[in-house]
């Protein structure tokens, strides 16, 4: 009978040891997981840090064409202006011309 429990107590204690040994590697495992889990993490955010700089650079060149387009805006209204002030004083030139040689034309 001591025998037999002798060979229990082994069988148990070897049990013991296994199951110890499982814990161990389960243990193990969650620690590479986890240090997984960080590196993806880690990677996300510097993927997230890319994305936002790309934005950032994307906006800043679209500020630039935007403020660049004003300034080709306000150019041609200025040209517009004076092209219409140029026209307005060669009407009147040309009206001015006509009378003087109507006035010239009536007066021979």
């Amino acid at each position: 009978m001591i025998a037999r429990l002798k060979s229990q107590i082994e069988t148990i204690l070897q049990d013991v040891k296994r199951e110890t040994q499982t814990l161990a590697d389960a243990e193990a495992q969650l620690t590479r997981l986890a240090e997984e889990e960080a590196e993806i993490r880690a990677s996300i955010s510097d993927d997230e840090q890319a994305a936002e700089a790309e934005a950032a650079a994307e906006l800043e060149a679209a500020l630039a064409a935007l403020s660049a387009s004003e300034a080709a805006y306000d150019a041609a209204n200025r040209a517009a202006a004076e092209y219409q002030a140029r026209k307005q004083a060669l009407d009147n030139t040309l009206a001015q011309n006509a009378q003087r040689r109507e006035k010239l034309l009536a007066e021979q």
